[in-house]
Parts: C-alpha cells; structure tokens; sequence
C-alpha cells in the first residue's frame, strides 16, 4: 500500500481518478474473461428449456451429478442430463454494456471523481446478486441457504448507493470536497463540446429558415 501511494505521488496521479479508469478496465477484463468458463464448462447455472440461449456437454452433466445431492440440500434441483443457464454469457454481455453505459459517463455526464467506480459498483453488484442466484458451483454461509456471493454483492450494492446519493448531494449543493471536484479543464472540454453541438445545431436551423425565404421569394417573384 505504501509503495502504491508513494508510485502514485511520483507520477502525480489522482487516486481517483485511477479508480474510475480501472474499473473501465475490470469491465473489459470480467467481460472477455467470462468466456474462459465457456471453454472449461464451468460457472453454468441450473437447468432450463426456456431460456434464449443454453448449454449442455458431457462436462456439465458429469459435474451436476456429482454435485446432485449437496444441490438438494440447498434447495436446488438438478437435472444432469437437461441443459443449463449459460451464466458466464449473462455475466460477459452485462459487463460489455456496462462498459459502454459508464464510458458514456466518462466523456459526457462525469460530475466527480470516484463516481465510475461507485457507479461499476452498483451496476455489477445488481448484475452479480441476480446470476449467482443461478449458477449451481456457488459458496454458501455455513450450513444455510445463503450464497456469499449474493450477500456480498448486496452489501457492495447498498453502499455504492449510499456512497453516491450523498456524493451527489454534495455536487448540487456546492459542497463537494475540492478532491473529488472533476479539473475545470475537464469540465470545460465537456461543456465546449456541448456548445459547438449546439452553435451547430442552430447554424442548421438558420440555414433552413434561409432557404424558407429564399424559396417564399421564388414563388412570389413568379407569381408577379
């Protein structure tokens, strides 16, 4: 931890700034690397016949009869021989979009430093407490029903929400810490660049009520 932050004063790198930027990164990362559990048959979810996309090898039905009976002690039922949620597919796509959703963020709508990173909280958090409910190779809480997976993913849920309902506050009210305030030169670009979208927008309309007129006096220059 020491090295890391003397690292971070030598290259004069804002520790927040980094995280919103690395969980670009583990977006990228969760979402190609979700399909190495394609390629080893692992991480699937329980049986279905209804969803879009399923999977089945002999990997699967070797792995679900073996791991039948601690299954049913759980509470869930398995069927070695029917196909199973593709879950690291789930996982893969909702990483990608997430991906594209906080990139969008970054360039257009970023109010502080460190709300990527809370916001990758929540987003993978939500997705993570969904498809762990399906996957079948889950660590539970002692002897109950409880996946850890689950239980800490809501906790990391509850508290980005927490953590970026107050940060926003801050924002509107003028009282975020000079810390988190993004660089006006940052703050700037953004604006510039919503400024020209709009200078373009109106050279547009200006253009258009130009032809109005220039073809309103055609037709009345004819029909003298």
């Amino acid at each position: 931890m020491r090295i890391g932050g003397i690292l971070l004063k030598i290259g004069k790198i804002d520790f927040f700034n980094l995280l919103d930027l690395g969980s670009l990164g583990l977006l990228i990362g969760q979402g190609i690397g979700r399909w190495g559990n394609f390629f080893n048959q692992e991480a699937f979810g329980t049986n279905t016949h209804t969803a879009l996309f399923r999977m089945w090898s002999p990997k699967i039905r070797d792995t679900l009869a073996a791991s039948a009976d601690l299954l049913a002690s759980k509470g869930v039922t398995v069927d070695p021989n029917a196909p199973v949620h593709p879950t690291f597919l789930y996982e893969s796509v909702w990483c990608l979009l997430s991906f594209v959703i906080l990139h969008l963020v970054v360039t257009k709508a970023r109010k502080f430093k460190g709300e990527v990173f809370i916001l990758y909280g929540i987003l993978y958090g939500f997705e993570r407490m969904i498809v762990e409910g399906l996957r079948t190779d889950s660590l539970y809480v002692g002897n109950t029903s409880i996946r850890v997976s689950q239980l800490l993913s809501a906790v990391i849920v509850f508290v980005a929400i927490v953590a970026f309902a107050i940060l926003m506050r801050k924002y509107l009210t003028d009282k975020l810490p000079a810390r988190l305030a993004v660089a006006a030169v940052e703050q700037s670009s953004t604006d510039l660049k919503n400024s020209s979208e709009n200078k373009k927008h109106d050279n547009t309309d200006d253009k258009d009520n130009e032809k109005d007129i220039d073809e309103n006096e055609e037709i009345n220059n004819a029909n003298n």
